[in-house]
């Protein structure tokens, strides 16, 4: 099984409190047939001091905090693995996660992704996500975040085990499938900055009939901050920005029309409740609208790019 290679991107900024414990649980693992990718964003703390501990990884230095997705572009870009494996700086792995990502996609073939099960670091017995899943508000949510983990999402069946896409925390990639998706553009839509490109990836794949599958023997563990816990319009205006920019970035990219028909009336009320709410309180977010107003030519191109990959519809409506 260690005849695939597989590589693990890092994006690092300013991780110094975690980064030790993210890299020691690569170098731990018992697949031993991988290359480790830190691209560090301009970091300030002493997370390059700690780099420089670790001679065997392969170091991108950027100038400037260049955001999550382009920074996982540049380490998928010199990336020479079967498999891609974008781990967060502040999540750790059991021993045997990689070893059981790789011999998931290796015996199913139409599967572009995988995540394990992701445990809260803090509290080892509280589910972080076990894989994202779309409503049918077109919103995601993590999968049992939040919740005791009593073996609830651990079925046996391969089919039972499909979820919509994984988590960018500890998003393990089928290289050919997602460089086929990114059709000659970028893995990572650079343009996200941060927060929803895993969404975007997952939803590509499941246009073009790839899936995604939760591994519940694979355990990792993530540093889930109390603002991460908050509700939407608590978190830090940046957070507010980019996630809701990149929402109707996905939408646009992906849906396909007949799919935007069908959630017409849902979109509709739901969206001009939005901007009600905004319109009356969180005026700082009419700037999301100008965003994807300056950025709709381009969406729409890389749309009908996209669409040519489609072999698969509604498959949004099964979670």
């Amino acid at each position: 099984m260690d005849s695939a290679f597989v590589s693990v991107i890092v994006v690092n900024w300013n991780g110094e409190r975690y980064l030790s414990r993210c890299i020691d649980s690569i170098l731990n693992q018992d697949y031993r047939n991988l290359e480790i990718i830190v691209v560090d964003n301009a970091s300030s703390d002493d997370s390059l001091y700690i780099l420089q501990k670790y001679p065997q990884i392969l170091l991108i230095q950027n100038h400037e905090n260049l955001g999550f997705a382009r920074a996982n572009n540049q380490g998928f870009e010199i990336a020479s693995g079967q498999y891609l494996f974008a781990l967060n700086n502040d999540a750790f792995l059991s021993k045997n996660y990689i070893s059981l990502m790789v011999d998931a996609l290796s015996r199913y073939s139409n599967v572009a992704s995988a995540i394990g099960k992701i445990l809260r670091a803090e509290d080892n017995s509280t589910i972080d996500t076990t894989g994202l899943f779309m409503t049918r508000f077109l919103r995601t949510k993590d999968r049992g975040y939040s919740a005791k983990d009593h073996g609830q999402f651990d079925a046996n069946n391969i089919t039972s085990r499909a979820i919509f896409s994984v988590c960018g925390c500890a998003a393990f990639y089928r290289s050919a499938a997602v460089r086929q998706v990114s059709n000659g553009y970028q893995i990572f839509d650079s343009s996200f900055f941060s927060y929803y490109e895993d969404i975007d990836l997952g939803w590509r794949l499941q246009n073009a009939g790839w899936d995604s599958i939760y591994i519940p023997e694979a355990v990792a563990y993530h540093v889930r901050g109390g603002s991460e816990a908050a509700v939407f319009f608590k978190k830090s205006q940046f957070y507010q920005f980019h996630t809701l920019k990149n929402r109707y970035f996905t939408i646009i990219k992906n849906i396909s029309f007949y799919e935007f028909i069908i959630f017409l009336p849902v979109l509709i009320f739901t969206e001009s409740g939005l901007l009600l709410l905004i319109l009356t309180k969180y005026p700082h977010l009419l700037a999301v609208y100008r965003a994807v107003a300056e950025h709709l030519p381009h969406l729409l191109q890389l749309r009908k790019s996209l669409s040519k990959l489609r072999t698969r519809h509604l498959a949004l409506l099964k979670y």
